[in-house]
């Protein structure tokens, strides 16, 4: 008779549950959907969301200095919705490999675009985006 610590049977790596390769995929997936495809759709509605706002707010009669702080906010926002959509838009068709390439592979034309965009443009401008809103929401704040 054997021990507990002295069975085999028990130790199994296929019996692990995170070594499983049914749970990969399924975090894989959820990775594309849920970072990739979700983001996107949340950032096409915010964008029309602040164009609605835009088209609401810069009517002839809504000319306070509210109405005006609020518009500049949505310029802000669909800046920075813009940007992310960018990013986001470019991780998608590299994850999904549909041009064949990978984070790990610089060549692909996702990746291309990627290294040369992200440190010169997509980081910074939408740093720049988001403290602008920010500042802008205190402005909004004060003014009230």
């Amino acid at each position: 008779m054997t021990s507990v610590l002295g069975n085999t049977d028990l130790c199994h790596i296929q019996d692990d549950p995170f070594n499983n390769t049914d749970h990969a995929h399924l975090i894989r997936s959820f990775e594309v959907y849920g970072d990739g495809v979700a983001t996107v759709i949340i950032g096409l509605l915010g964008l029309l969301g602040n164009l609605i706002t835009l088209g609401i707010f810069t009517r002839r009669d809504l000319h306070s200095t509210f109405h005006t702080n609020l518009c500049v906010l949505a310029v802000f926002d669909l800046g920075y919705i813009t940007v992310a959509l960018l990013d986001s838009i470019l991780r998608i068709f590299d994850d999904n490999g549909i041009l064949n390439g990978s984070y790990s592979d610089p060549q692909s034309v996702p990746n291309t675009v990627w290294i040369h965009l992200f440190p010169t443009f997509l980081w910074p401008v939408s740093n720049i985006f988001m403290n602008s809103a920010t500042y802008m929401t205190m402005a909004i704040a004060i003014d009230r």
